[in-house]
């Protein structure tokens, strides 16, 4: 009977140790997939905030433009005018007082408020230009953000997958043994062989087992 209760010990050394082999390959895997969700989610988010850098800077460009644009139609609306009051001087008109009782000044201020307000808009397309840019600089750092998170938190879970794999080998184990390098306790008893004999034997870490002793 000993020697069923040494071969008993005996199997759940070897299924410990295979165990505990599956076990730290399987850690291993999570570990390293835990990394690289944690690095991905760290380079996803320099593309973004990357991405986010270039929609700025666009949106300067596009503020800008609107600008020389605006101040464009200004210039144009000066030479207009400006050729507009020779041409009417040389042709003898009165700038100030047209037959019809208007005078030619009339017509030059509506000329210059067209021109500007050409110039507005062409600043105001600029400046909704640039918004739509910042908007978009915006998104691209919050998304950013989010796949870092996202990356940290695939990780966690692998993690906790991990150390939940760890428990569960534990509790699996612990039934009837301790961890190596202490006792594993087998038994013709306790209700599993239906007597009140119990055996323990050690066993090294190495998974090498010392005599059996009865308690």
């Amino acid at each position: 009977m000993w020697a069923y209760v040494t071969a008993v010990v005996a199997t759940q050394v070897y299924s410990y140790i295979q165990s505990n082999e599956a076990a730290a390959k399987r850690n291993s895997y999570l570990e390293a997939a835990a990394q690289n969700a944690e690095a991905a989610g760290k380079e996803n988010r320099k593309i973004y905030e990357n991405n986010a850098r270039l929609a700025a800077a666009d949106a300067a460009t596009e503020k800008a433009l609107g600008e020389k644009r605006g101040a464009a139609e200004l210039s144009k609306g000066k030479i207009e005018l400006g050729t507009d009051k020779v041409i009417l001087g040389q042709a003898g008109v009165d700038l100030l007082n047209a037959p019809d009782g208007s005078s030619a000044m009339d017509l030059f201020q509506q000329v210059a408020q067209d021109y500007q307000s050409k110039s507005e808009y062409e600043e105001w397309k600029g400046d909704y230009a640039s918004y739509l840019k910042l908007e978009e600089a915006k998104s691209y750092n919050q998304k950013g953000m989010l796949a870092e998170w996202e990356g940290n938190n695939q990780a966690f879970g692998l993690r906790s997958s991990k150390q939940s794999g760890q428990s569960l080998t534990s509790l699996a184990l612990g039934i009837g043994t301790t961890v190596a390098g202490g006792y594993y306790m087998a038994g013709k008893g306790g209700g599993m062989f239906g007597t009140d004999v119990f055996t323990k034997q050690s066993v090294s870490s190495s998974g090498q087992l010392g005599p059996v002793t009865k308690f």
